[in-house]
């Protein structure tokens, strides 16, 4: 049973190109596609993915605090201030956050994001921006999101 249910959306930029965060992570033998989407599989993690849009799903029985760190822990992808998903390079990072709670909010402004990648928590709404460069897309370059939500 899930009790708590929120998002969190991750963008990847390397070398100044968008990344495709890839969908199923945290399933275990997943179901059928459809559409893009797949919601069955014989297990599934508290954080996953659905598809390949970035949207870090965390779904557990309680309130939860989450981290990046776990979610490339499950990933089975490295995340460190060198070295993100197997790219290697000068990091940067940025966060913004959409108003909460709320029905298909868009992101505030980024800030720079300056410490480790591994513990920043996954708060509802928070969009986390990763960059392996040079070049590097910086705000106000950097695409908002949107959050939505199903009623």
């Amino acid at each position: 049973m899930t009790v708590y249910h929120v998002h969190s959306h991750v963008s990847l930029f390397v070398n100044g190109v968008r990344m495709a965060i890839p969908d199923v992570i945290g399933f275990v033998n997943p179901g059928p596609e459809i559409r893009g989407f797949t919601n069955t599989a014989k297990c599934v993690y508290h954080i996953h993915t659905h598809d390949a849009d970035g949207y870090i799903h965390q779904e557990a029985p309680a309130p939860a605090q989450f981290t990046l760190g776990e979610v490339f822990d499950i990933w089975g992808e490295p995340l460190s201030s060198s070295d993100i998903a197997g790219f290697s390079g000068q990091v940067m990072a940025y966060t913004a956050t959409a108003p909460t709670p709320g029905y298909n909010q868009t992101t505030g402004p980024y800030v720079p994001y300056t410490g480790d990648l591994r513990s920043l928590v996954l708060a509802s709404h928070l969009e986390i921006v990763l960059e392996v460069g040079p070049p590097f897309v910086t705000p106000p370059s950097l695409p908002a999101v949107i959050f939505y939500t199903i009623r």
